[in-house]
């Protein structure tokens, strides 16, 4: 959390705020959920889901078709 502070904090280009993308599979979703909740909170950032491509799950991809995924931006609020 500090380091996601201090990047924030450093942040001083006017007009191109800092995004924040967290990705990955689910695997507790209430508890992942708690914690993307909690940065998102602390820093004052509003959270928007992204859609997962349908073509990132070819049988090439090391992603598993039949797990969870999440991908999720975290964006100053206003």
């Amino acid at each position: 959390m500090q380091t996601l502070q201090e990047l924030c904090r450093r942040q001083r280009r006017p007009g191109s705020p800092m995004k924040i993308v967290f990705a990955g599979q689910v695997r507790s979703g209430r508890q992942e959920s708690q914690v993307v909740d909690n940065v998102a909170d602390r820093l004052g950032y509003v959270q928007v889901p992204l859609s997962l491509d349908p073509s990132w799950f070819s049988t090439s991809s090391p992603l598993l078709a039949d797990a969870k995924y999440r991908i999720i931006r975290l964006e100053p609020a206003g």
